[in-house]
């Protein structure tokens, strides 16, 4: 009951206004109930009263990158780790935003350290090895993902980003198209999604079979279009077309 939640938190705010946790927790129940503005305007506020609190810069951090602020939220998630070094989530959330700016190797670096601090913490694993495939780094790419998937075999991001690897990197001493498709048919078991499915072409492609591959992109394409996502389909029309041509694991714009 989040709503419930939001009302106690409000009240209890009434009698300690510079309670920074309490105001966190206000943020983070309105934003479950929906009213990501009023959790914006609490976060905003926070980080106003109590600027050394790292829980409110990272939680407003979030909420930035979310609509589309990533400089802000660049900022933000900087200021949580500044104010709290050994916070994983804020130093993950960080080197995230940093590689999706087109910054890979400062990146790089604060994966590197959120690892030296967690290295059980599946993010960190998955967030590195994403930037080391805009890195072109495909091998250790490919050997982390392959460690991470022994270390946490109930997180599926682990044989998605894989598989999505093995059928398409572009250094032929990384694919491994039988692998990605034994690692793609295991997933669809589980649950059917389109990212699986369209890796699930990509793997047949990689082992010859065009013609099942096509067939599997464009009932994955008419499955987006029916959901109304007709520029993923579009994206989706251009990976049918160059799977005999070039490779490439994810679209511009698309990697985690």
């Amino acid at each position: 009951d989040f709503s419930g939640a939001a009302a106690y938190f409000r009240q209890g705010l009434a009698l300690d206004p510079g309670n920074a946790s309490l105001r966190l927790r206000l943020g983070t129940a309105l934003f479950q109930t929906g009213d990501a503005r009023g959790a914006l305007e609490q976060f905003e506020g926070l980080v106003r009263t109590s600027p050394e609190y790292a829980r409110g810069h990272y939680s407003l951090a979030v909420l930035l990158e979310a609509s589309g602020r990533r400089q802000e939220a660049i900022d933000r998630f900087s200021a949580a780790v500044k104010y709290e070094p050994g916070y994983v989530e804020a130093r993950v959330g960080l080197a995230g935003a940093l590689g999706r700016s087109g910054r890979p190797q400062e990146a790089l670096v604060q994966y590197q350290e959120a690892r030296k601090i967690n290295p059980s913490f599946p993010g960190t694993a998955h967030g590195h090895a994403m930037v080391l495939v805009r890195l072109q780094r495909y091998r250790e790419a490919r050997n982390m993902l392959t460690d991470a998937m022994e270390r946490h075999p109930d997180q599926p991001m682990f044989p998605e980003a894989l598989a999505r690897l093995l059928a398409a990197a572009p250094d032929d001493k990384v694919r491994d198209g039988r692998r990605a498709l034994t690692l793609v048919e295991e997933l669809l078991k589980r649950q059917q999604t389109l990212e699986r499915g369209e890796t699930l072409a990509m793997s047949l492609a990689e082992v010859g079979q065009f013609e099942q591959a096509a067939v599997v992109q464009r009932d994955v394409i008419a499955a987006t279009e029916r959901m109304g996502l007709d520029q993923v389909a579009r994206h989706m029309e251009e990976n049918l077309r160059r799977y005999e041509r070039c490779r490439t694991p994810w679209r511009d714009g698309e990697m985690p």
